[in-house]
């Protein structure tokens, strides 16, 4: 780490297909360094600590030494790592009954990922 800031504990993303989704790595990121009272110089700074593979190949050929800042660097990855639809599969399989969501509406949410599969 770049900074004297406290780690924060979590996997690194990769970048591969069977990766977990980046906007829902990106969000639990965002939750570990603000418990962590990082700024976004200390999300700039030590970032690349958190990659591997695909995305920490990416990162370097791409952003890394640019002076992006923090925003331009999520819009980066997001466009680059997390597609309009993502695995229809993935999102077929984690599809959970939510929160004040009805059994109709979970149903309805199912069949549009199982169409989206044939």
């Amino acid at each position: 780490m770049t900074t004297s800031k406290k780690a924060i504990t979590i996997l690194k993303y990769s970048g591969a297909s069977d990766d977990v989704p980046f906007d829902k790595w990106l969000r639990l990121f965002e939750v570990k360094t603000a418990a962590a009272a990082w700024t976004e110089r200390d999300k700039l700074c030590n970032f690349s600590d958190y990659l591997e593979g695909e995305a920490f190949r990416w990162y370097l050929t791409e952003v890394f030494d640019t002076g992006t800042a923090w925003e331009d660097l999520v819009a980066c990855m997001t466009e680059r790592f997390a597609s309009a639809i993502a695995d229809p599969f993935r999102q077929f399989i984690h599809c959970r009954l939510k929160s004040g969501q009805s059994l109709k509406e979970y149903y309805d949410e199912k069949c549009v990922w199982d169409a989206l599969l044939n």
